[in-house]
């Protein structure tokens, strides 16, 4: 079994293939990522934005008010979000397979630093997914100075132009992930 087996349709060359949606939490001088891990390879992990699939029926905004509130407990007003701020087109190479997707990013102003505890992550999340941290764009530069993947790759540059504010461009960014 794929990691990218359920809730992605494929392609016509037959790789699997989902439009997401990713909120970016911000505060003060921070944003909120996740950490995730290769079960099949314990020696690679990552940092990433909080998102996920867009289910049917579900606008690309809905789906980000719904993956935050999922992934970190932090119920936000569909009105609070800004965006979409990016559009990314990505590879994404996890427990030895390849699968495409499509994102839109949104901000969030979140309102105090405390979340909850994640309320809904299936089962799969929970075995992938190792944490979260309020990292600021030095933090992001040092992590993959260190080594550390982090996607999109440029996130310390996008998140230190969206903390001064949105210019109201969408960023588009197409990488190989």
């Amino acid at each position: 079994m794929s990691a990218f087996d359920t809730g992605w349709s494929r392609s016509s060359d037959g790789v699997p293939y989902r439009r997401a949606a990713r909120v970016l939490p911000l505060r003060r001088d921070a944003v909120l990522l996740v950490r995730g891990r290769d079960f099949t390879n314990r020696q690679r992990s990552w940092w990433f934005t909080i998102g996920g699939g867009i289910e049917p029926g579900e606008t690309p905004l809905q789906a980000a008010v719904r993956e935050l509130r999922e992934e970190t407990g932090f119920v936000a007003d569909p009105a609070d979000l800004v965006g979409p701020v990016a559009h990314r087109l990505t590879t994404l190479r996890f427990t030895h397979s390849v699968a495409r997707q499509e994102e839109d990013y949104f901000l969030w102003r979140c309102p105090s630093a405390q979340g909850q505890a994640p309320l809904s992550l299936t089962d799969f999340e929970r075995e992938v997914l190792s944490g979260t941290a309020w990292m600021t764009p030095d933090n992001i530069a040092e992590a993959r100075r260190e080594g550390a993947e982090v996607f999109p790759p440029n996130l310390a540059e996008l998140v230190r132009g969206w903390l001064a504010g949105w210019d109201g461009r969408v960023v588009r960014l197409v990488d190989e992930g």
